[in-house]
């Protein structure tokens, strides 16, 4: 799939608040990976939503005060070699390790081996990170569970790896619904999950997941796209069952937390990390 390369040259002195806003609004615009280094910001779409999404996108960028911004296509080659050539270790909290085949082994107890390709959530950005810590300090014991955008797999991996029976993973886009079958095999978890090209279309009407239910559902998203499928996600939530939520800023906590309510789920927890948050809630 071919990618379309944003860069932003913002403010020097922009702060790390203002710089979270842009990038969580250019993601309900439909960029799903971006990179930070100082005042700049680069984002990545799938070309053909940005042509669907033009006219829309260079609105919003001429709104942003004092930035420049630049264009260019980036070939799935060079975008892999890209992640490869950027991809860190990340440890979360002390409690597991996320590196690719190309690293040694750290000797964690949980290590996750994640080839680094097109799709999001290598585990790098803070919202994956809030919901892997989360996985881990939950009781996921025999559990039946959910992953919506699951990007690389990373966190139905972390699930089943924490005791979860099986995952069905969902994701839009064929970057990550061909990149999390090869994590699940690398990972030996691929018994314990299944993959489907999609969206929460296909908990409905005939779709080929609308008779499943859930112990747990796990949704790193946009808040947008979370208040729509919100009703569909607890539809397919057990009673007692628990729900997560991350890929928003602290403005968007409340309104997620009110349509929570509205749907009769109880808040449970949040947490954040830098400027970024989850929102845990139980189905009672």
């Amino acid at each position: 799939m071919e990618y379309t390369e944003i860069k932003l040259t913002l403010q020097k002195s922009i702060s790390e608040d203002t710089k979270g806003i842009y990038i969580s609004d250019l993601g309900d615009l439909g960029f799903d990976s971006f990179s930070e280094e100082g005042n700049l910001v680069m984002a990545y779409i799938p070309s053909v939503d940005y042509h669907k999404n033009i006219d829309e996108i260079s609105t919003y960028l001429k709104s942003i005060p004092n930035c420049n911004s630049e264009m260019k296509i980036v070939a799935d080659q060079n975008w892999n070699a890209l992640w490869e050539s950027n991809f860190d270790t990340i440890i979360v909290n002390d409690k597991c390790a996320i590196r690719a085949p190309f690293h040694e082994p750290l000797g964690y107890d949980v290590e996750i081996v994640i080839m680094p390709r097109m799709a999001f959530g290598t585990g790098h950005h803070q919202t994956t990170q809030l919901m892997i810590d989360e996985v881990l300090n939950s009781d996921m014991q025999g559990k039946m569970g959910l992953d919506m955008g699951s990007g690389t797999g990373i966190l139905a991996i972390a699930a089943v790896i924490s005791g979860a029976s099986y995952v069905d993973a969902v994701d839009i886009d064929e970057w990550a619904y061909d990149n999390i079958t090869e994590n699940t095999v690398r990972n030996s978890v691929d018994a314990k999950i299944s993959s489907y090209l999609g969206d929460a279309s296909l908990f409905e009407g005939e779709g080929i997941l609308a008779g499943q239910t859930y112990d747990f559902i796990l949704a790193n998203i946009n808040r947008n796209i979370l208040l729509r499928d919100m009703p569909i996600y607890l539809s397919r939530l057990k009673s007692k069952g628990e729900i997560l939520f991350s890929g928003f800023l602290e403005s968007d906590v409340d309104i997620l937390k009110d349509k929570a309510g509205t749907l009769g789920l109880t808040f449970a927890k949040v947490a954040t990390r830098e400027k970024w948050y989850m929102l845990k809630f139980i189905k009672e």
